[in-house]
């Protein structure tokens, strides 16, 4: 629903919403810069209760592209969802990222980089967008999956060290290696 200023006051609003985004330079907070950091510093990746909640990605300059289209074609007063279809569990998110940067090759082996701990009080298993109306403007995710985790691990291998309190973000944190 818009917001009823929007119409008293005629106040040009479009609203979006997003999936999770990823990409460089996201403060180490979030679940991927985290876990990235985290294995890059030889931790373990820490997951809240089961971890079969399952997230949906979009990588940062996708989501840049929507909301460059919105600007361009998009209608005052509308509401935009700006999602993907691809979707993935926590574990599975972990098991990929752990992989990739410790090169493990056995399930024993990735296990060993990974730590459950009690869920969070409100964790959503899952929350997926229809993105049919960005659809209609002409607008998909260009980047695939596996293409913006590599150029993300990559950024923060080269650069989690330059970032001045970046380590704040992943303490405290439970999980030891």
């Amino acid at each position: 629903m818009i917001n009823p200023n929007f119409i008293s006051l005629q106040f040009p609003v479009i609203i979006t919403r997003f999936s999770n985004v990823y990409g460089p330079h996201q403060y180490p907070e979030k679940v991927i810069p985290k876990f990235i950091s985290l294995l890059q510093q030889n931790r373990k990746c820490c997951i809240h209760g089961s971890g079969i909640q399952t997230r949906s990605f979009l990588y940062a300059s996708d989501v840049v592209d929507a909301l460059l289209i919105i600007l361009k074609l998009g209608k005052v007063g509308d509401i935009y969802n700006i999602g993907t279809n691809f979707e993935i569990s926590v574990t599975q998110l972990a098991k990929e990222l752990i992989q990739m940067i410790q090169n493990t090759s056995s399930d024993t082996e990735t296990e060993h980089w990974m730590c459950y701990v009690n869920d969070r009080p409100i964790n959503d298993l899952r929350y997926m967008m229809k993105s049919e109306k960005m659809h209609s403007l002409g607008w998909r995710p260009k980047v695939q999956w596996k293409e913006g985790i590599e150029k993300t691990i990559q950024w923060y291998k080269n650069n989690f060290h330059n970032w001045k309190n970046a380590e704040n973000a992943l303490e405290p944190f439970p999980c030891q290696a």
